[in-house]
């Protein structure tokens, strides 16, 4: 005995748009909000890595031996 199969139909409702379309002109704003806070975020953070950079590799580095010795260096010049 052969059954009689349903016929297949297809459900659901087809949406074209997507959350940026029903966001509006509110979209563009979150946008450039998270453009500048991830724009200032980053010229934070290379300030901070140039000053610590300045900081543990100096441009004359000056060997801690030396140091008792800078004084007459410079009285004799």
């Amino acid at each position: 005995m052969i059954r009689s199969k349903a016929a297949i139909e297809a459900g659901g409702v087809l949406y074209g748009k997507t959350a940026k379309d029903k966001m509006g002109p509110a979209h563009k704003i979150l946008t450039y909000s998270f453009w500048f806070y991830n724009k200032g975020g980053a010229l934070l953070k290379k300030h901070k890595r140039t000053l610590k950079g300045k900081i543990e590799n100096p441009a004359t580095p000056i060997d801690p031996i030396e140091i008792p010795y800078l004084h007459n260096i410079k009285k004799q010049k």
